[in-house]
This record gives C-alpha cells, sequence and structure tokens, in this order.
C-alpha cells in the first residue's frame, strides 16, 4: 500500500477559494476540497476522482446498511435508461425468483430498484430500505428529517437536510421537521358554530380577497370553487378559501388523468354565467365535487351561490352540500400548523428518495411470473439517493474527512526533519498527503483546510499539527510515535459518530 501521495502528482485542485457563480456553500466546500469542478453552465459539480473515490465509498456503506437489514442488493449495469428493470424482466420469471434486488451507479445517482409478489410486500422492502439508508446517513453524522410527498407520480417518501441553498422549497417546523408544499398534511378542524344559510348579494366579489373584504370576514371563513376539465368532463374542486390547490396532489386525486382548467365556454355550458359565483350546492348531477380536506366538515362558512352577484353564508357541509369525493389537493403552507407548532419558510437539499410503488416500471407487462397457476403481476419499488447531495452535507456537518483515503496532510520547508516524520507514520500506517507544492506553507495549509484533516506543519526542524477544529498542538519527534493513536482519535472525534 502506498502510505505518501504527492498533491503536485494527483489530480487534486486543492484552491481553498469558492468558485464564482457556485453560491452553494456546501458544494462550494466540496470544489474547494478538490473533489470535483463547478460547471455553471450545466448548474452542476463534475467529480473528480477523490469525488469520485468518495461517491463510491457512499455506495459501498449503502449497500452493506442494506446487506445488514436482510436485504441483498445485486449490484448491475445497464445500457439504457430503463436501468435494472432491463435485468428484471428478463431474469425475473418464476416466483422463486422473488423478492429482488438491483442497484445500479450511474453517474451522480444510485439506484435501488426491488421486485415483489405482491404491494405489501414491496411496501414492506421499501421502508427496509428507507431505514437502511436513513441509519447509514445519520452514523456519518448527517441528521437526515423525513418529507412524505404526493408527486405527479405518487406516494414518495424523501431523506432531506435543511440547507440555504438547497434546491428544494419547503417549511419547517419549529423543532426541524420538514415538509414540502406536496406533503400530506391533517387539516384544522372547523371551530364555527351552525347558522342558517342565506344567498345574500355580493357585487363585484368574485375573488375570495373581494368577498372578504366585502364581508368583513378571514378567507379562513369561506370555502372556493374552482373548475377543471377531466376526461371532457367538469370537476368542480373545493377547499377553504386562504389554501391553494396543488397541482401534483389534483393530479394524484385524479387518478393520473390529464387535467386542465374549465375555460369560460365550458363553464357557461354546464354552469351558466357564473364564473366566480360558483358553489358546491346545488350543482348538476353530470358535474363532479371533490373536496379538499380543508373544506370537509365545514360549518357556518361563506359559499358561492351559483348565481351571478350572489353568495352563500353560513353554509354547512352534509346539510347544503356533501361529496363522497375527498382528497388532500391543497398545499403546505406558511403558517400552518402541525403537532410542532407553525410551518415557516426554509430551503432544503434531498438525499434520497424512495416509493413503495415504482410507476414507471409497474406498468410494464413483461413484469410478470410464470407458473402452474398462470401468470403474476411484479410489484417494483424503487429508491434514488443523490450521491454529491449526500458529499454536500456531509461537508455541511463538517464530516468530509470521512470520504477523504487520507489520515493527514503534511506540508513542510524542511527536508530532514520531513524525511524523520514520514519514516515514522509510514511504519504505523498512517496514509500522508504530501502538499509538495511551490507556495508559502500558510497559504498550503489553508487550501488544505477544506479537507477537514489534521495538518501538520514541519518547519525549522518544529512541528504542529493543527485539527479541524483549529486547535493546535506542537509534535516533538519523541512523540510522532503516539501520532497514529492521536490520527485515530481525531478522525473518530471529527469525522465520525
Amino acid at each position: 500500500m502506498e502510505y505518501v501521495r504527492f498533491l503536485s502528482r494527483e489530480l487534486f485542485p486543492l484552491t481553498g477559494k469558492r468558485p464564482a457563480k457556485l453560491h452553494d456553500p456546501d458544494l462550494a466546500t466540496l470544489a474547494a476540497a478538490g473533489f470535483g469542478l463547478w460547471n455553471p453552465n450545466a448548474g452542476a459539480l463534475m467529480l473528480l476522482p477523490l469525488g469520485l473515490g468518495a461517491a463510491d465509498d457512499v455506495c459501498r456503506s449503502f449497500l452493506q446498511g442494506l446487506e445488514r437489514t436482510g436485504l441483498q442488493p445485486f449490484p448491475v449495469q445497464s445500457l439504457s435508461e430503463r436501468g435494472p428493470l432491463e435485468f428484471a424482466v428478463r431474469l425475473l420469471k418464476r416466483p422463486g425468483d422473488l423478492p429482488r434486488l438491483f442497484a445500479e451507479r450511474t453517474n451522480d445517482r444510485l439506484t435501488l430498484q426491488g421486485f415483489a409478489e405482491d404491494a405489501g410486500s414491496a411496501a414492506d422492502m421499501a421502508s427496509c430500505a428507507l431505514r437502511a439508508l436513513g441509519q447509514t446517513l445519520a452514523a456519518w453524522g448527517i441528521n437526515v428529517r423525513r418529507v412524505e410527498r404526493l408527486t405527479d407520480d405518487g406516494f414518495a417518501v424523501d431523506l432531506g437536510v435543511p440547507a440555504d441553498a438547497g434546491e428544494e422549497d419547503g417549511l419547517i417546523s419549529p423543532t426541524g421537521s420538514l415538509y414540502a408544499p406536496d406533503s400530506p398534511l391533517a387539516a384544522e378542524p372547523w371551530q364555527e358554530a351552525s347558522e342558517e344559510a342565506q344567498d345574500l348579494a355580493t357585487p363585484n366579489c368574485s375573488t375570495i380577497d373581494e368577498l372578504a373584504a366585502f364581508l368583513s370576514i378571514s378567507p379562513k371563513r369561506t370555502v372556493k370553487s374552482m373548475c377543471y376539465t377531466v376526461g371532457g368532463k367538469l370537476a368542480v374542486v373545493i377547499c377553504r378559501g386562504d389554501r391553494q390547490i396543488d397541482a401534483s396532489k389534483l393530479k394524484a386525486a385524479f387518478g393520473g388523468a390529464p387535467f386542465a382548467p374549465a375555460s369560460d365556454v365550458e363553464l357557461r355550458a354546464a354552469l351558466g354565467e357564473t364564473a366566480g359565483y360558483i358553489g358546491p350546492a346545488g350543482l348538476p348531477d353530470a358535474v363532479r365535487l371533490l373536496a379538499d380536506f380543508s373544506a370537509c366538515e365545514c360549518r357556518n362558512v361563506v359559499i358561492g351561490a351559483n348565481r351571478k352577484g350572489y353568495h352563500r353564508t353560513g353554509a354547512e357541509w352534509g346539510r347544503d352540500f356533501k361529496t363522497d369525493w375527498t382528497a388532500d389537493v391543497t398545499s403546505v403552507q406558511i403558517g400552518d400548523e402541525t403537532p410542532d407548532g407553525p410551518l415557516s419558510a426554509c430551503r432544503w437539499r434531498r438525499l434520497v428518495r424512495v416509493r413503495p410503488i415504482d410507476p414507471a416500471a409497474a406498468g410494464e407487462p413483461s413484469l410478470v411470473t410464470s407458473s402452474a397457476q398462470g401468470k403474476r403481476r411484479i410489484f417494483p419499488w424503487r429508491a434514488d439517493v443523490r450521491l454529491t447531495s449526500v458529499l454536500a452535507s456531509a461537508a455541511a456537518c463538517g464530516k468530509l474527512a470521512r470520504f477523504v483515503p487520507f489520515d493527514l496532510v503534511l506540508v513542510s520547508d524542511d527536508d530532514v526533519a520531513r524525511t524523520q516524520f514520514v519514516s515514522v507514520l509510514t511504519e504505523q500506517n498512517v496514509r500522508i498527503l504530501e502538499d509538495d507544492r511551490p507556495s508559502p506553507l500558510t497559504a498550503r495549509a489553508a487550501s488544505c483546510s477544506p479537507l477537514g484533516l489534521p495538518i501538520l506543519t514541519v518547519s525549522g526542524g518544529e512541528a504542529e499539527l493543527t485539527f479541524p477544529d483549529g486547535t493546535r498542538r506542537p509534535i516533538g519527534l519523541t512523540e510522532i510515535s503516539d501520532l497514529a493513536d492521536l490520527l485515530a482519535n481525531s478522525r473518530n472525534q471529527f469525522s465520525s459518530l
């Protein structure tokens, strides 16, 4: 094993500086540490040998974590965008071939695709994988949060971390729980007492803001109606007046069917001249009514009266209108109440996404097993890991050294003392990265600091060890035999949990 590697001979552009146009401080740390080069045109970090090695280490650790839970991932490399599905349709032919888990590394992604004999088994495998991935991240000191989502393609669970420059818009509770706009969230209960319903003239009040101002009430006391065409038919979607429809959740409620806002012509044909005053009570039988959970069980609310210039006050769920078609179709938003308190805005970085059912693979007609009892459908699930995001999160919490294949950075301008230190350190199997560039010691040490490794500076017959937290300790030749233990303790303290 080679215990000393020279920086001048590596493709290892340590600068200690943030690249221009890179505003994400965690990705900037990776670039400054020589893990990759920032490509502003692609908006991505291109991994260099150190980054590729770190990504490989991440993959190995994840696969080992999966094995410890009883899942056995089989590494594969496909030649198409279908990934592991290409292997599944060719290899999984009998019920005895299940369950099966394939793993594929492609560029910045680790894809896990599992296959089971029924939906419950697929969900159990996905849950087990999610737990294993989360435990591995936690072992590196990355405090991930679980984020449930209702995406365009169905239910998914993300693992993410708060990050000021993260790519995801989100919300965070006072205790640090993360939410996405398309996360499921329980609706607030209605507290108002029942009142008699009556139609009230509300001229020029075709929006919720205009209506609330005219009646001097909160938008929370209203239920608004939005109209969509789904499969050529009109659907009215209602929610509390202060809520906003989430397109991903709405698509899921429509069963994935294409939809679009109803045009004025379609509204007039179905409901007459009532745009801006449409309500859920008394709709024609041909119009389907979908209620967001925020509108269910409402009492003493204001709804459209289905005639121009009028709204109905005192409306009540069950007495004036009701539907069996209910779903969560509104976005989570700032101020929403959770068990941990109200939500505020944040940015966060997604590391992992797990889908208990993989919608892309579920429609594959060849994904079946055959037996004497006939053909049976195979149920796929999927997990996607963003490797660079994992490394960026490790950088954010000071754990980047966990993925660096060295124990120590050496900078020196004293060849005699340097030779003595290297001789003893290599005998103790200490892996050394020597910065032999022709620049001042202080500049070299500063540019190596993003690696998060202890830095041994040798000059004038003396040596000093600088730890990742900035503390310094003089090291004499008589103490060098204890240096390996000192470095091991440092790595345990600063690089992993």
